[in-house]
């Protein structure tokens, strides 16, 4: 088998491993905006790797402890607060999966790399 065709068929399984990463995104997110609920949590740090911030939070869900992550820029809250670490937010979950969330930052949802259109 000649190089150009393995670097086809190399290609063609990284074409299809990104897709399916794409494909079960989806029906995640789908998921979760079909079967919603909500309940109040905390941003608990706001950490910066790789060149990306990331801000992390938790949320309880029938006595049961969560942590979510999300990225996005840099952001400071109206007191000063970089990233509002500290500050109750909303969080919406899956009832079926609450590992399946996201967070809901208000004001601030702007600066989230990610998020839904429809919450």
């Amino acid at each position: 088998m000649g190089k150009s065709r393995k670097n086809t068929i190399v290609l063609g399984i990284v074409i299809l491993v990104f897709l399916g990463g794409l494909i079960y995104q989806h029906f995640q997110t789908k998921k979760l905006v079909e079967n919603l609920e909500q309940t109040s949590g905390v941003v608990t740090d706001f950490s910066f790797s790789n060149n990306t911030y990331y801000l992390d939070y938790v949320f309880t869900v029938n006595g049961i402890q969560f942590k979510g992550t999300v990225s996005c820029h840099y952001f400071i809250c109206d007191d000063g607060t970089e990233g509002c670490v500290g500050k109750n937010v909303t969080v919406f979950y899956s009832p079926d999966d609450p590992t399946n969330n996201e967070i809901d930052l208000g004001k601030y949802n702007k600066f989230k790399y990610t998020h839904f259109s429809t919450l």
